[in-house]
């Protein structure tokens, strides 16, 4: 606060006199209207490996991979598998990430222990861990409403899974 009242105000709006730079297109898109000047879209890194195990080579299983929160509706992505399963299609559901929400981590670890015959709910993988669960799908699902880039999405595409996003 110190250093903000020595410096002053430059008088700059940075809305109308500098480049908003936005991690995604939806991010653009949102943040357009309060810029003079269009967002320009930079994607970020994607971290991790890349494809190492053919799609041939790999389970006929689904990744859903990331935060376990309200916000991304696990409880979809279980209830869509449910009917392909109910098809006819033996698929199995490998649930990866950890959660800030106690009380929702817990309900969706409910939903995989009455359904453990096809979900597995490893928690948070990382590094190795997390790499060889990319290597291992061939399958992975978002069902995120509103997700601004989708860094767990990027990280299926990198290692060769076949992603499908069900928010949009």
């Amino acid at each position: 606060k110190l250093g903000a009242a020595l410096a002053g105000s430059s008088g700059r709006d940075p809305t109308q006199h500098d480049i908003f730079v936005a991690n995604s297109q939806w991010t653009a898109e949102l943040s357009a209207q309060y810029c003079k000047i269009r967002p320009v879209v930079i994607y970020p890194a994607v971290p991790g490996g890349t494809l190492t195990t053919p799609t041939r080579e790999r389970e006929n299983s689904f990744l859903c991979l990331g935060r376990i929160s309200p916000e991304k509706r696990i409880e979809q992505v279980i209830a869509i598998l449910e009917r392909v399963r109910a098809l006819g299609h033996a698929t199995r559901l490998h649930l990866v990430g950890g959660g800030d929400d106690p009380r929702y981590v817990h309900t969706i670890q409910q939903f995989c222990d009455a359904r453990r015959e096809w979900i597995v709910f490893h928690g948070p993988l990382y590094a190795a861990e997390k790499l060889a669960m990319l290597n291992r799908c061939r399958y992975g699902l978002n069902s995120c409403n509103r997700e601004a880039f989708g860094i767990a999405t990027a990280e299926m595409m990198k290692a060769g899974v076949v992603p499908f996003e069900l928010g949009r």
